[in-house]
């Protein structure tokens, strides 16, 4: 392998550790050097693109589960670069799995503001604010830009999901909080095994057998080398969460919290 220009690597950071698909951790692997040197050379990059050195460190750290780390890095990059379209978007996206999620939906909301006629910024913020259920956040984002002028079918179904979610909690009595944090923690889970721009679709119904409330991951068997091994590989990893979360929150067994049932699942 020729030796690294880190002015030139941003891009091929992102193109290795950045796109969908599924971590290799393997700590000895080839993948594991290739990070060495990308790391290094994003740390030689500092003095000269600070801007791109901190977000493809914390790329790399994303892809890592060094997850302190990787807000860090994109913090600085988001201060650094004047709060810019693409280090705002670096920053809430990691911010909403791993952070504050209030800060992200107001870096959203002010991404919106100042860019009114941008859809792909309108399109995004209102998935994030529908999947997490911020009502006053998407109402002002409604208000902020020309582009909800004209809905598009994507963002009619996602505002009427929400509305169902909620209409749905309001019933078990349990709070949009609690369904944000809970949300968040199969968010994790996910994350942990797969890169972050990697993408999941949420099944919301009613079983009105079992009294239970689902929210259904949608995995792309054709990504998994043994979709049974991996399917029980992240089930565990998220029972030893929600066992953590629940006493956290001292939820009870049989309670309306705990009917809310959360599981991945191949289809």
């Amino acid at each position: 392998m020729s030796a690294l220009l880190p002015a030139t690597k941003l891009n091929e950071v992102f193109a290795l550790f950045g796109v969908p698909g599924l971590k290799d951790l393997k700590p000895f692997g080839s993948t594991g050097k290739i990070k060495a040197s990308y790391k290094k050379a994003m740390l030689d990059l500092i003095p000269k693109e600070p801007i791109d050195a901190h977000t493809g460190l914390g790329a790399i750290y994303v892809y890592e589960n060094n997850f302190d780390l990787a807000l860090n890095e994109f913090k600085k990059a988001y201060e650094k670069s004047g709060f810019g379209l693409f280090e705002s978007y670096h920053y809430a996206n990691s911010l909403f799995i791993y952070g504050d999620q209030e800060e992200a939906v107001n870096i959203y909301l002010n991404l919106v503001k100042e860019h009114p006629n941008d859809k792909n910024v309108f399109n995004d913020a209102v998935k994030r604010f529908t999947d997490y259920c911020y009502v006053g956040h998407l109402n002002a984002a409604l208000e902020s830009s020309y582009c909800s002028k004209k809905l598009t079918e994507e963002n009619n179904a996602d505002i009427k999901d929400m509305y169902d979610v909620i209409l749905m909690l309001n019933q078990f009595g349990v709070s949009t909080e609690y369904f944000r944090s809970l949300k968040n923690l199969m968010a994790r889970a996910f994350y942990q095994f797969f890169t972050l721009p990697s993408e999941y679709e949420i099944f919301t119904n009613y079983d009105e057998i079992r009294q239970t409330f689902t929210l259904r991951l949608n995995i792309d068997s054709k990504l998994l080398e043994d979709p049974f091994e991996f399917i029980s590989d992240i089930n565990d990893y998220l029972q030893d969460q929600l066992i953590d979360f629940y006493k956290e929150r001292n939820v009870k067994v049989g309670s309306n919290e705990d009917k809310i049932i959360s599981y991945f699942g191949l289809q």
